[in-house]
C-alpha cells in the first residue's frame, strides 16, 4: 500500500486542522467575518455533516492569527447531576480554558443569591471580559443534548441576551458564541411563551461540491478523478460518507477501482442487513425515525418523497423540519424535497417504510375502549353502596376538586378535606397529585390562606416529626402572609426568609416576598426573587408580568439592569410579536401586537392549529405597563382555515375599511348600517355592541369570545388561524402594545 493514500482520509470523527482531505467550504469563508465582528452563529444541522471539522479548522486558524481566544466545550460531557453543577462546571471550564485568575468556586458561592443562569451571564459580564483583553470566541458543540434539561430555554435565552446586551454594551461586543448540534433553531427554545431564538446567523453546511473537492483526487490511486466522480454518484457530495468510501478505496491503492467496483464496495459498506445495523450513520437516521414521536407523519412524507411526489419545503412544519434534520432529505433548489443522496435512497426504500409503518388500529381500539368503559360504569353503578356521612362529606369535596379548575372552588374544597379527622392521607394525596403548576396556581391565591392553616393544623395534630420542615415553613408563611395583610412589611420580610430557607424551591414563597420587598422599595431584591420565580416555574409568569409591568420603579430598575435578569426582561421587555406564536387549547400566549395594522399592513395572524369538536373561550387581554397609556380597540376578529381562508367565526368589518372618526363598535356592526358586519357572537357576558370596549389598561379590560366547533368543522378544517386587526393606534404615539391571548375547552 503507498504510503501517500494512508492516511489522506479520515474514516468517522473530525478532521484534523491539516487533514489534506479537508475541503472547503462557504461556512469556511463566512465564520470567521463575523466572528470578527461579534456575532452570535450557529450550525446546525444533521450529523456527520462536518461541524466538528470546521471547528477544529476554525480554532486554529484564529490561534495563529491571533488577538482571538477561543473556547471550545462539547456539552455533553458536563455531566448532569444537578442544574447549578451543570452551570458551575459550564463557567469553569470556560474560565480554564480562558486562563482566568478569579477563584471561581468562592465567586460561585459568593453570588448564589443568583439564579443559575443570572450567575452564568454575570460572570461572562465580570470576570471573563473583564479579565480577558482579547476577543472570545466560544464554541459550544452538541448543543442538542441540552435539550432535555428543565433549564435548557433559560440557557439559551441567557445566550441570546449576551448578544442582544451589545447593542447596549459594547463590552459585549467582544464576545462570540458558535453553537453547534443536530437541532433546528426553533428547539432550542421549547416554551410558546417565551421569545423564540431569533438573533444571529446560521452557518449552512451543505453537501460538498465535486468541483470544490478535487483536492481530494490527491489521496486516490489512479484514475482518481473518475473515482471521485463515481463516490459523488453514490453521496451525493455527504461529507462522512465520501470520507469513508475513499478511506477504503485508499487502503486498497492496488486494486483497479472501476465503477463496478466502487459499486460493490457501497454494497458492502452501506447496503447490507449487516451494515443497517453496524453503520453509526445509518443507525442515527434510522433511530431517530423510528424513535420519533411523529414517527407516522415523518414515514408518510417520507413515502411519498420515496415515490417520487414533489413535496414544496414548508419551513412552518415540525414533521418537514424533523426529516431535513435527521439527515434523511435536503432542500433541491431551495424548493422541493428530496432524498439526500443515492446511498440513502437504497438503504431506505419502500419495503422498509413498509416494514416501519404499522396498521392504525387507533379507530378500531377507541371503540372498544368506549364500550369498556361504559360497561364498568353500568357495573360500578350496580354495585355502589351508600357510604357513612363523614365518607360521603369526603368523596363530595373529592368529587368538588376534582371536577374543577376554579381555583377559589379547589381551595375550599380541599381545605374543609383536610379538615376532616381521619383523612389527611386522601387530602396529601389530593394535592401532592397535582403537578407543580397547578399547586402554583392553587398557593398563589389570596384565598388559599384556609388551605395552609388547614394543612398546619392537621400536620400539627399528625405529631409525626418527618414534618416538622414542613410546619414551619407554612407557619412562616403564614405569619409573612398575615404580617403583610396590615403593611408590617418588615415582619413579613423576616418570615418570608425564614421559609424559604427552609425551602428555597417554592416559588410562592419568593413572588410574596417580592411583593413585600416593592412596598420597601427594595427592587433589586424584588427583582431577584422574580427571576427565580420563573425558573423554578414559568407558570406564574402572568403574575409575575402583571407586577412587573404595573409597578413603574420596578419596571424601571429592571430596565437599568437586563444583563442581571435575562429571564425577566426577555418575558417583561423582548415579547415576541404575537404573529411568531402559537396558540393552542388550554395554552396561553404573551406576545406584542402592533396597533394600526388595518390601515398600514394588514392583518395579523396567530396559528392555532387543529380543534377538536366541542365549545371554547377565546380571551384577549392588555397586559401594557399600567403607567405606558397604551390602549386598542380591534375592529376584527376571525378564526379562519388558514390555506382556504373560510370562516369559523368573525366578528368586525370583513370588507370595508371603516370610517377612522368613529369610535363606537354599536356603530360598526349595527347590522342595519353594516350588513356585512357579522355579530351574532356572544362576547363575554354582555352584548355584542359592548365587544369592543376599549382595551384600557387602566382597567385591564378583558375580551372574551365563546364559540363552538362542530364535529363537522372538526374532521375537515385542520389548520387555523385566529385573525386580528385593530382600529386605533396606542396612545402618546406608541405603536404597539403587549397582549395575553388564551384559548380554552368549556
Amino acid at each position: 500500500m503507498d504510503t501517500r493514500y494512508s492516511d489522506f482520509f479520515v474514516a468517522g470523527g473530525a478532521l484534523r486542522s491539516n487533514a489534506p482531505s479537508y475541503v472547503r467550504r462557504v461556512a469556511d469563508e463566512l465564520l470567521p467575518g463575523l466572528l470578527a465582528k461579534g456575532k452570535l452563529c450557529y450550525v446546525l444541522n444533521t450529523r456527520q455533516m462536518g461541524k466538528s471539522s470546521l471547528v477544529v479548522r476554525m480554532i486554529d486558524d484564529l490561534r495563529k492569527q491571533g488577538g482571538v481566544k477561543t473556547v471550545y466545550i462539547e456539552l455533553n460531557t458536563i455531566g448532569t447531576a444537578t442544574d447549578e453543577m451543570w452551570f458551575y462546571s459550564l463557567v469553569s471550564e470556560i474560565a480554564y480554558q480562558l486562563n482566568t485568575t478569579t477563584d471561581v468556586r468562592n465567586w460561585w458561592k459568593e453570588h448564589n443569591d443568583l439564579a443559575y443562569v443570572s450567575r452564568f451571564i454575570k460572570f461572562l459580564q465580570n470576570i471573563v471580559l473583564g479579565e480577558v483583553e482579547e476577543r472570545i470566541a466560544i464554541f459550544l458543540d452538541e448543543i442538542d443534548t441540552v435539550l432535555k434539561f428543565d433549564f435548557s430555554d433559560d440557557f439559551f435565552a441567557a445566550i441570546r441576551a449576551l448578544y442582544n446586551n451589545q447593542a447596549v454594551d459594547k463590552s459585549f461586543q467582544k464576545l462570540s458564541f458558535v453553537l453547534l448540534g443536530v437541532a433546528a433553531p426553533h428547539d432550542l427554545i421549547k416554551d410558546q411563551t417565551r421569545t423564540p431564538f431569533n438573533v444571529g446567523y446560521r452557518i449552512r453546511l451543505d453537501e460538498l461540491k465535486l468541483e470544490d473537492a478535487q483536492i481530494m483526487v490527491q489521496g486516490l490511486p489512479q484514475r482518481g478523478e473518475a473515482i471521485l466522480e463515481r463516490i459523488f454518484f453514490w453521496t451525493n457530495g455527504h461529507p462522512y460518507l465520501t470520507q469513508k468510501i475513499g478511506y477504503k478505496i485508499a487502503q486498497n491503492d492496488d486494486v483497479i477501482w472501476t465503477d463496478e467496483r466502487i459499486d460493490a464496495l457501497v454494497h458492502e459498506l452501506f447496503l447490507t442487513d449487516k451494515a443497517l445495523v453496524e453503520e453509526s450513520n445509518l443507525q442515527f437516521v434510522r433511530d431517530r425515525m423510528l424513535s420519533s414521536t411523529r414517527k407516522d407523519k415523518l414515514l408518510d412524507l417520507y413515502r411519498q418523497i420515496r415515490q417520487g411526489k414533489q413535496i414544496k419545503n414548508d419551513e412552518q412544519s415540525p414533521t418537514h423540519n424533523e426529516l431535513k434534520l435527521y439527515g434523511l432529505v435536503r432542500v433541491e433548489d431551495q424548493e422541493y424535497l428530496t432524498i439526500r443522496n443515492r446511498i440513502y435512497q437504497d438503504v431506505f426504500d419502500l419495503d422498509w417504510i413498509k416494514e416501519n409503518q404499522p396498521v392504525n388500529w387507533r379507530r378500531h381500539v377507541v371503540i372498544v375502549v368506549i364500550a369498556v368503559l361504559f360497561m364498568l360504569s353500568m357495573l360500578l353503578y350496580i354495585l355502589w353502596q351508600r357510604p357513612q356521612p363523614v365518607d360521603v362529606l369526603a368523596e363530595s369535596y373529592i368529587n368538588n376538586f376534582e371536577s374543577t379548575t376554579n381555583p377559589i372552588l379547589r381551595l375550599d374544597n380541599l381545605a374543609k378535606l383536610y379538615a376532616l379527622p381521619g383523612y389527611l392521607d386522601e387530602a396529601d394525596e389530593l394535592f401532592t397529585s397535582l403537578t407543580d403548576d397547578e399547586k402554583a396556581a392553587l398557593l398563589i391565591n389570596e384565598a388559599s390562606t384556609s388551605l395552609l392553616e388547614a394543612q398546619l393544623t392537621t400536620l400539627k395534630q399528625a405529631n409525626n416529626k418527618e414534618n416538622k420542615i414542613l410546619i414551619a415553613e407554612i407557619s412562616n408563611w403564614l405569619t409573612g402572609r398575615n404580617a403583610a395583610l396590615v403593611a408590617d412589611y418588615e415582619t413579613a420580610r423576616v418570615a418570608f426568609n425564614e421559609a424559604i430557607n427552609l425551602n428555597e424551591n417554592n416559588p410562592v414563597t419568593r413572588f410574596e416576598r417580592a411583593l413585600v420587598s416593592v412596598k420597601m422599595n427594595d427592587y433589586q431584591k424584588a427583582l431577584a426573587d422574580l427571576e427565580v420565580v420563573l425558573v423554578l416555574n414559568r407558570s406564574l409568569q402572568g403574575q409575575v408580568l402583571e407586577l412587573t409591568s404595573n409597578e413603574p420603579l420596578l419596571y424601571a430598575e429592571l430596565e437599568e439592569n437586563k444583563v442581571s435578569f435575562p429571564i425577566l426582561t426577555e418575558l417583561v421587555l423582548e415579547t415576541t410579536l404575537c404573529t411568531e406564536q402559537k396558540l393552542r387549547p388550554g395554552g396561553r400566549i404573551l406576545c406584542t401586537f402592533t396597533s394600526g395594522l388595518r390601515q398600514e399592513n394588514g392583518r395579523q395572524k396567530i396559528s392555532v392549529g387543529e380543534l377538536s369538536s366541542g365549545q371554547y373561550v377565546l380571551t384577549l387581554r392588555n397586559a401594557s405597563p399600567e403607567y405606558s397609556g397604551t390602549w386598542v380597540v380591534f375592529d376584527y376578529l376571525a378564526l379562519k382555515e388558514s390555506s382556504s381562508e373560510i370562516s369559523i367565526w368573525e366578528i368586525g368589518i370583513s370588507n370595508t375599511p371603516p370610517d377612522y372618526s368613529q369610535r363606537s363598535w354599536k356603530e360598526f356592526c349595527d347590522p342595519k348600517v353594516r350588513p356585512d358586519c357579522t355579530a351574532e357572537f356572544i362576547i363575554g357576558t354582555t352584548d355584542v355592541g359592548d365587544f369592543v370596549k376599549e382595551l384600557n389598561d387602566w382597567e385591564f379590560t378583558v375580551v372574551k369570545i365563546y364559540f363552538e366547533i362542530t364535529d363537522e368543522q372538526a374532521n375537515r378544517l385542520t389548520d387555523l388561524d385566529l385573525v386580528l386587526s385593530t382600529l386605533y393606534s396606542t396612545h402618546e404615539g406608541a405603536d404597539e402594545f403587549k397582549m395575553e391571548v388564551s384559548l380554552a375547552g368549556e
